[in-house]
């Protein structure tokens, strides 16, 4: 205790020895006492014993005091220490104590705090309110609470929640104060987020209900109120199977409530099915359902899309009509013939349909003329015409189509088509007949070939040509060549082939290749002439020839045919220019960047792509996904290169990936489509941002602000809002450890703070090691921890801390904490059962020190 609590004893008891001498003379002489000796004695000895009772009581009066004032010492520094912001306030606002928390959330020293009006340190708008707040705390009517917004220069506004209560002597308050500025602005993000998911809602064509788990309505949009015949207000908190469904379908729900109220599931969770539903005028109507389900609060809300299939349900009737109704007409005719709805899908088609094209109903029905087979009546202008019969009354007479048919080769079918009109279900129908002229063209071209000659043959070439004779003359040319090289036929018919225009013509190598094709009867292909032609500029044109035998004058004549692909040679220099520049723009984008086409191959890639795939880049030109990454990779990356593709839009993605050191890498994907002048998207150009130093630092930061510094263990922050999801659990019952360590001051004071802190990492591992995985261990304070164990029992939990009791380090002395342990069964019991876990720990403290 010190010396000066010693002597400052000693001079108590020796005060005490003194008052007691002098009220014993004073009765001493005022009363006189006959008694023998042998009384006087026994006097004497009960006065010594009831000395020795008088010192022990003394003695323990003094243990007591220095009791008290140990744990005034405690309660001092949990006071000035506490997280919590705490201050002593008189009538007029002024502060008269206030903890280190207080002082840091005022940003002022504690002793410039004392005497000031803690009204100054509100913001102006909630000073009135405050006053109101103190009047009614001072007014006695117990424990108050507000929330008030501080004064906080140069940051987001300071929100705290405040809670008072009056002191004993009625003439202070004692305040405690908690930061609520993260809670109040997630509030209000929160409702935001809300008010735009209401406001989409509200704007979606299809109906869109809320229920809870007891089937009455708590959203729904304008849609739905327009769809069901009434308002959103009469439809709002009503139940709404017994509102909208027909009574002889109820009944079915109250199971599958039951069900979805428990688990979230249900039969028609997560399907689309057709239920007939009631409007307010009471009419049945068949409405398309798809229902989801959404946990909030810890209660199960189903969300419902509704759409009116009444129309739809009408038009497959209707289409149900036309087709029985066509397949009557077409069975009848002998030509392959099919019956077109108004949408120009196909209602029915005859048996000789499917015979001459070798296809089934099921491959024919419903489809769209144009998909059927493999698309051979996809045709532009077969198309315009088909598309015309209805809007404008049009037949189609003696169309031919020429294709390629699956399974029975090239046919040539003639087409006629027209409308009819069944006035039975007021509606226009197709009838396309089909007949087969594949042998009638078959001999039309025989007869046609028998009498064309070389002339014709030249004329129906669309590049320039030439026929020459064997001493390669000109024997005639066709109208594009003319055209082309601005001749007349007067400068040409009769003339060497060298000899024309300003002997562009005479190559020496071109002279060998030609003088070669009668006597050996070779042929010229692909041989290009760069040349400076009279009248046409300078043209780049490419050769093709070979010989022909004219039976009716019996003689070999050359076929010279001449293409210009000056625009081509100039569009692939321009394109070989364009994917150069494309190269350098890539070579100078420092992260991985690339170039795709529409089909998916790679044009250009830069250093940093092939560096991180372990490739030269000319070595990926022309290659795919599928040649660079493995088949499921491959897979991903070419679904959202045609999602890109299909959207015409720019898309960002984050991904983790391995490189080739085997290391975890994300990456930030960016992917712009490429249009061309007609907006169509012809590619695609992507870089990707190496964001995995964001990505570690957002890690650690999540970790930190959720982890206590010192120890590793969770943080205050983290227990509380554990605490909270808990309550709103379905993890009952729910078991709280309370710890403190005891000696840590002392440490602290003697040792050094390095000293204090190794005892709090000892007692954190030792702690974490009783526990759980699951479990919630935290360190709350600066001796304080707690632990939170779910769907767990006061028993275990009371094992959790024997383990602890019998580890080497307690039982040596070298580290002493004191527990309390408490047990909720359900989320009204856990703020007691905190409170009580905490008594119990001061309990067995004051119990370790005696």
């Amino acid at each position: 205790m010190g010396t000066a609590n010693v002597k400052k004893d000693m001079s108590e008891e020796a005060g005490l020895r003194n008052m007691a001498e002098e009220q014993l003379k004073l009765k001493a002489s005022e009363a006189s006492y006959s008694v023998t000796r042998v009384a006087a004695e026994k006097l004497v000895h009960e006065l010594e014993v009831h000395q020795i009772e008088l010192e022990l009581q003394n003695a323990e009066l003094l243990r007591s005091r220095d009791e008290l004032e140990k744990a005034l010492e405690t309660v001092t520094d949990l006071y000035d220490f506490a997280p919590v912001s705490y201050f002593t306030l008189d009538r007029e606002s002024k502060i008269k104590a206030v903890n280190f928390s207080g002082a840091k959330l005022l940003k002022s020293e504690r002793s410039r705090l004392i005497g000031r009006n803690f009204g100054l340190f509100i913001s102006e708008k909630y000073r009135s309110d405050f006053t109101s707040f103190l009047s009614k705390v001072f007014s006695g009517q117990g424990r108050e609470t507000c929330d008030l917004t501080l004064l906080n220069k140069g940051s987001l506004a300071l929100v705290v929640q405040v809670e008072a209560i009056i002191n004993e002597s009625a003439e202070e308050c004692r305040l405690a104060l908690i930061d609520i500025t993260g809670r109040r602005q997630a509030e209000y993000a929160l409702r935001d987020i809300e008010d735009r998911m209401y406001k989409l809602a509200d704007m979606a064509v299809d109906a869109i209900i809320m229920l809870d788990d007891g089937g009455t309505v708590t959203f729904c949009n304008t849609a739905a109120g327009k769809m069901f015949g009434c308002s959103v207000a009469e439809i709002a908190g009503e139940d709404f199977h017994k509102l909208f469904i027909p009574e002889r379908h109820l009944g079915a729900e109250t199971k599958g409530f039951a069900l979805f109220r428990g688990h979230g599931t249900g039969p028609l969770i997560g399907r689309r099915t057709e239920v007939i539903a009631l409007r307010k005028d009471m009419t049945e109507f068949s409405m398309e359902l798809s229902i989801s389900a959404l946990k909030l609060q810890g209660k199960w809300n189903a969300i419902g899309i509704m759409r009116d299939v009444t129309e739809r349900k009408q038009l497959e009737t209707e289409s149900q009509d036309n087709r029985e109704y066509a397949e009557n007409i077409v069975e009848t005719v002998r030509e392959p013939l099919v019956v077109l709805d108004s949408d120009l899908k196909i209602l029915t088609a005859n048996h000789s349909f499917y015979e001459t094209f070798k296809v089934t109903p099921e491959e024919t029905i419903g489809n769209f003329i144009y998909d059927v087979g493999n698309r051979q009546w996809d045709i532009p202008k077969l198309r315009v015409l088909v598309e015309e019969i209805l809007p404008h009354d049009t037949v189609i007479n003696d169309y031919e189509v020429e294709h390629d048919f699956p399974d029975i080769g090239r046919k040539t079918i003639l087409l006629n088509a027209r409308q009819i009109f069944r006035e039975k279900i007021g509606s226009h129908i197709i009838l396309l007949a089909m007949e087969d002229i594949t042998a009638r063209k078959q001999l039309e071209a025989g007869i046609q070939d028998a009498l064309e000659y070389a002339e014709n043959i030249v004329e129906t070439v669309r590049e320039p040509l030439v026929v020459l004779d064997s001493d390669l003359k000109i024997l005639t040319a066709n109208h594009s060549f003319y055209e082309t090289f601005k001749v007349t036929p007067q400068e040409t018919i009769g003339n060497f082939i060298y000899d024309l225009g300003n002997r562009q013509w005479d190559i020496p190598r071109l002279r060998v290749l030609i003088e070669e094709i009668l006597p050996l009867d070779t042929v010229i292909n692909g041989y290009e002439v760069e040349h400076d032609f009279q009248g046409i500029g300078r043209k780049t044109i490419l050769l093709n020839a070979r010989q022909i035998f004219r039976e009716d004058i019996g003689s070999r004549i050359i076929l010279l045919a001449m293409e210009d692909i000056t625009e081509r040679k100039l569009a692939e220099e321009r394109i070989g220019e364009v994917i150069r520049q494309q190269q350098a723009i890539l070579d100078n984008i420092p992260n991985i960047a690339w170039l795709k086409d529409r089909e998916g191959r790679y044009l250009a890639v830069n250093e940093p792509f092939g560096k991180a795939h372990g490739i030269a880049p000319e070595d990926l030109v022309g290659k795919n996904d599928q040649d660079i990454y493995p088949p499921e990779l491959a897979l991903k990356y070419e679904k959202d290169f045609k999602d890109v593709i299909a959207s015409g839009e720019r898309t960002y993605i984050e991904e983790s990936t391995v490189d080739l050191e085997g290391k975890k890498q994300y990456l930030e994907e960016i992917k712009t489509p490429i249009f061309n002048d007609s907006g169509v998207v012809i590619g695609v150009i992507g870089i990707a941002h190496d964001i995995t130093n964001r990505k570690e630092v957002e890690v650690r930061l999540r970790h930190d602000s959720t982890h206590d510094n010192l120890t590793g263990l969770y943080n205050r922050a983290f227990f509380e809002e554990e605490l909270e999801r808990f309550a709103h659990g379905r993890m009952f019952p729910v078991s709280i450890v309370m710890a403190d360590v005891n000696g840590l001051k002392s440490v602290n004071d003697t040792l050094g703070h390095d000293a204090g802190d190794n005892l709090i990492r000892l007692a954190a591992r030792i702690i974490l090691t009783a526990f759980r995985a699951e479990d919630i261990v935290a360190r709350i304070g600066g001796d304080e921890f707690a632990v939170l164990l779910p769907e767990t029992d006061e028993n275990v939990a009371n094992e959790a801390v024997g383990r602890i009791m019998g580890c080497p380090e307690i039982i040596n002395g070298q580290l002493s904490i004191a527990f309390g342990t408490a047990s909720a069964e359900n989320r009204d019991q856990l703020e007691e059962a905190l409170k009580l876990g905490d008594e119990r720990m001061y309990r067995n403290k004051m119990e370790q020190k005696k």
